[in-house]
């Protein structure tokens, strides 16, 4: 599975070989609902705005629901907390891009295949 880079289409960063189990990507580069691109379709329940720390979260894990939720909820957080969250949970890699474009990779990312 490609991961498609946010701002460069036909772009990708890294690519996963999955075996077993799920892989998800959230992002705020698609859906908008402004014509100043502020308020897109992932919220933070503490401030109920939209973040913009993280750019696009993929996760592999081992059910869809864990991939799903996991990536929306890595959006909300920084590139840096979503990373060491991940970091700290069985079974699961992330990649993370930043606003800034840099890499966030969770310790096992490069054995993502579950």
């Amino acid at each position: 599975v490609a991961i498609q880079d946010p701002w460069k289409r036909k772009t990708y960063p890294d690519v996963v070989h999955m075996g077993d189990g799920a892989i998800s990507t959230s992002g705020n580069y698609e859906i908008f609902y402004d014509q100043e691109k502020v308020f897109h379709h992932i919220v933070n329940p503490k401030t109920g705005l939209s973040p913009d720390g993280v750019t696009s979260a993929t996760v592999v894990a081992n059910t869809t629901m864990e991939a799903d939720a996991l990536a929306t909820a890595l959006c909300v957080m920084s590139p840096s907390q979503g990373t060491e969250f991940v970091n700290g949970l069985a079974a699961c890699e992330s990649l993370v891009i930043g606003k800034d474009g840099a890499l966030w990779k969770s310790k096992g990312w490069k054995s993502a295949a579950i």
